[in-house]
């Protein structure tokens, strides 16, 4: 879908109409039909606060630090995983 967003953004009619029966939602569209005054502000605003709600949800705190743990350890999991792949074909990576 980045065509709708570069024809957009270089001036070309999109035809939104087009699926009718599908419900399309992305910030930039709306953004783009509310400014072209193709989509009413009010109707959208559901729209932009289910969005939110999905892209950042309330979590607890303990479920923030868990998933803030859980991303860290995983990292260096990874890059240690590395670091021993590539000492173990000494010879290949630094020579």
């Amino acid at each position: 879908m980045q065509w709708h967003h570069a024809a957009a953004k270089a001036g070309l009619s999109v035809r939104w109409d087009t699926m009718e029966d599908i419900v399309y939602f992305k910030d930039w569209v709306q953004r783009e039909k509310i400014k072209k005054g193709q989509s009413n502000p009010e109707e959208s605003l559901k729209y932009f606060q289910d969005h939110e709600a999905i892209e950042y949800p309330k979590r607890s705190i303990i479920k923030k630090l868990s998933l803030r743990l859980d991303r860290t350890v995983g990292y260096y999991y990874r890059s240690l995983r590395l670091r021993l792949a590539t000492l173990s074909n000494f010879a290949f990576y630094y020579r």
